[in-house]
């Protein structure tokens, strides 16, 4: 009986990548969208989300007995500068090779918002593991608009993704957002209270935030 084979090669030539790699360099330069949408969302207020700071401490327990079967090391920061929390295992090898193991892949898919396996310089490798943890006080659109300022605030990077001009809803919840950004303030216990209110006929959404004394 034959062997069952199944070979597809879609790795990309330097050629068939030549507009990411552009698009990626104007981002990641040092005044680039990434740098400065970090900034402006760092500004915005936040709070602490129950189950993903629920799903990171069960996270962390399963990842410290993981590292001690495995005889690893384990670094874990909940990190209030970048506003996400984190846990990195190193390992001389990575194997799963029991059903409890088995099981952690299964919950680090389920509880985790990015994983990312890469070789350690000295031997071995580092399983990074990233949970939000935090939340911006702030709606989806809201969000996209930051997103949209950032981009337009370069010409070439604007230029390279063809980025079409605002609505006027976009513009309104613009202004929305100037103010919600200069607080700056992080929420965690007592939550500032939040109106929502929905413009009639449209679904701009509108933030009031009250902060208790």
């Amino acid at each position: 009986m034959e062997n069952i084979v199944f070979d597809r090669n879609y790795e990309l030539t330097s050629e068939d990548n030549g507009y990411a790699d552009a698009v990626y360099e104007k981002a990641i330069e040092p005044d680039g969208f990434f740098a400065s949408f970090g900034k402006k969302m760092d500004a915005i207020p936040k709070i602490i989300v129950p189950e993903d700071q629920a799903n990171y401490e069960y996270l962390l327990e399963r990842c410290d007995q993981f590292a001690q079967d495995h005889h690893g090391r384990i670094h874990a920061v909940v990190d209030y500068q970048r506003f996400h929390s984190e846990i990195n295992l190193y390992l001389r090898m990575i194997e799963f090779d029991c059903e409890e193991d088995m099981s952690l892949l299964k919950d680090i898919g389920e509880r985790a918002h990015y994983v990312c396996i890469t070789p350690e310089e000295g031997g071995g490798f580092r399983i990074h593991i990233m949970i939000n943890y935090f939340q911006e006080l702030m709606t989806d659109e809201q969000c996209d608009y930051l997103k949209y300022e950032t981009i337009m605030e370069n010409a070439e990077l604007a230029d390279l993704l063809q980025i079409p001009g605002l609505t006027q809803e976009q513009m309104e919840a613009s202004l929305i957002m100037k103010d919600i950004a200069q607080t700056g303030i992080i929420c965690h216990g007592d939550a500032p209270f939040v109106i929502w209110r929905e413009k009639e006929g449209g679904s701009v959404q509108f933030l009031v935030f009250c902060f208790p004394p």
